[in-house]
């Protein structure tokens, strides 16, 4: 399974970085958790129930 950053989420979806972590915040996105360095990431699954 892949995982997405946040610059990664933001060049995939053409978004800028800001409104995905409001979402992250506010806990709109589900299911982040953070890599060895600490970075929030995303799974594929979630990618995909998403663009659906």
């Amino acid at each position: 399974m892949n995982k997405y950053t946040r610059k990664d989420l933001s060049e995939l979806f053409n978004i800028g970085k800001e409104p995905l972590r409001y979402y992250e915040n506010r806990y709109l996105l589900p299911n982040i958790t953070r890599n060895e360095s600490g970075y929030r990431v995303h799974s594929d699954y979630y990618l995909y129930s998403e663009k659906d």
